[in-house]
């Protein structure tokens, strides 16, 4: 039991350490969208936002250049 306990530690040290979260709000019935599309391409929910956020910000400083 205190291997996991320990191992749940460090997971969540790193988690602390190497991550930022960000909690916001959507209209309902989003939520299972983004996920069956995130499914169709083979990856996570979180993924799928973190990379269309990416996409959006790189084409927002392609236009300004």
């Amino acid at each position: 039991m205190q291997d996991i306990q320990k191992r749940n530690k460090r997971q969540n040290d790193w988690i602390r350490d190497n991550s930022d979260r960000i909690n916001f709000m959507m209209p309902k019935g989003m939520k299972a969208r983004i996920k069956a599309y995130a499914d169709r391409l083979g990856v996570t929910s979180s993924e799928f936002i973190r990379q269309a956020i990416e996409d959006k910000m790189n084409e927002e400083d392609e236009k300004k250049d």
